[in-house]
């Protein structure tokens, strides 16, 4: 079982004297008064009394500390996670057992974890992972990449009943509707960018269940996602902790898996680094290159960058703000190319009158006032292509 500081906090709020929580982490395990410790491990819970704390430690960052007793000075307690609990206000016989039944697993996760384990040495495919799971969830399962492609999807004998579950199966898309409203919300997004963290999507009126998802990160960037439909039953914390487990297991497959992650560098993607990386790029060879993708290149074309896009630090944000500028230049081509977004605009007119064009002013307008990154972007013309 993984746990937190606060919920370590809630457990022993009336026995608190102070705390101080300055960063999340999953807890796994706990020691107790561990003398002459050289290695502090950030996914452990440290129990000291104050008069056994050490006087100081070398490699403290994200360390967690239970403290019995109000500790001397000590500086090195400001960058740590640490909860005071008053002296004599319980024993530490308590203590212990109270911690040991939050990390204790339940039958059905330690099954879980179990069966997947002992699986992995058949070379356990992403199907097979999900398949294990909806045994112990018994809700549909269904993993996506960050496209919002279908990559993997489990129902058993499941009904669905649900709309927008069956629209994103049937179509390999997201039901537009449902697309619309996740995509406004703010709150989703953001937690999307984090790694572990489980989203609960529910939109009245399109869905008649809630859906719980684990996004997964490779380095900075989403590059998918585990849903559950809540129609069988409803999602325990338990339920969770296997999304959790599960999300952990499969992400060095999905790193693999060219439905996730395509580190192959395709032949447009040359085309573009040479126009942006060069300040003199050969436009005769740029030209050749492009007419092998059938672009009309018979009037003048424009390259526009939207770049240094700090604030969007995944696939799935960068594929919003494509879709938003797709709108502006419905008529051209519009790319993804590293972290930019890359327009090649068709214009048969003179560079000037392409300049004044309603497109480019509504391009220039959503690069200053983009609730993303507004300083920081620019844009690069390169004329004609």
């Amino acid at each position: 079982m993984y746990i937190n500081m606060n919920e370590i906090l809630d457990k022993f709020s009336q026995f608190t004297l102070s705390y101080k929580i300055s960063f999340d982490t999953e807890i796994v395990n706990f020691k107790f008064s561990t003398k002459n410790l050289q290695n502090y491990s950030p996914y452990c819970l440290y129990i000291f009394r104050a008069n056994k704390l050490p006087k100081e430690i070398f490699n403290y960052d994200k360390i967690n500390f239970l403290i019995i007793g109000e500790p001397q000075d000590l500086p090195y307690l400001d960058r740590c996670n640490y909860i005071i609990l008053k002296e004599n206000s319980i024993s530490i016989f308590d203590i212990i057992k109270i911690i040991q039944s939050l990390l204790n697993f339940d039958d059905a996760l330690s099954s879980f974890k179990e069966k997947l384990f002992y699986s992995i040495k058949d070379d356990l495919s992403i199907s097979n992972m999900i398949s294990i799971a909806f045994e112990y969830l018994n809700n549909p399962i269904m993993v996506l990449n960050s496209k919002y492609e279908t990559c993997y999807f489990e129902l058993g004998k499941t009904v669905l009943n649900e709309p927008v579950w069956e629209f994103q199966i049937k179509n390999n898309r997201p039901h537009p509707e449902y697309s619309l409203k996740y995509n406004k919300s703010i709150e989703n997004r953001l937690i999307a960018e984090s790694s572990y963290n489980h989203i609960v999507t529910f939109f009245e009126g399109i869905m008649n269940h809630r859906e719980i998802a684990i996004p997964i990160k490779h380095i900075d960037f989403s590059i998918g996602r585990i849903c559950v439909l809540e129609v069988n039953r409803k999602i325990t914390q338990s339920d969770i902790h296997i999304l959790k487990t599960l999300a952990k297991m499969m992400y060095p497959l999905m790193v693999c898996d060219k439905k996730f992650l395509n580190l192959e560098t395709s032949k447009l993607d040359s085309v573009f680094s040479n126009l942006l990386n060069n300040p003199k790029p050969n436009m005769l060879l740029i030209r050749k290159k492009l007419s092998n993708f059938k672009f009309n290149l018979d009037s003048n074309m424009y390259l526009l960058c939207l770049c240094d896009l700090d604030n969007i630090n995944s696939k799935s944000k960068i594929n919003y703000v494509k879709q938003m500028v797709q709108g502006i230049f419905e008529k051209h081509y519009v790319f993804i190319f590293e972290q930019n977004i890359i327009v090649l605009y068709n214009n048969k007119n003179s560079f000037d009158y392409f300049n004044k064009g309603d497109e480019y002013k509504e391009f220039i307008e959503f690069i200053q006032t983009t609730h993303y990154q507004s300083e920081s972007a620019s844009y690069l013309t390169v004329s004609p292509v």
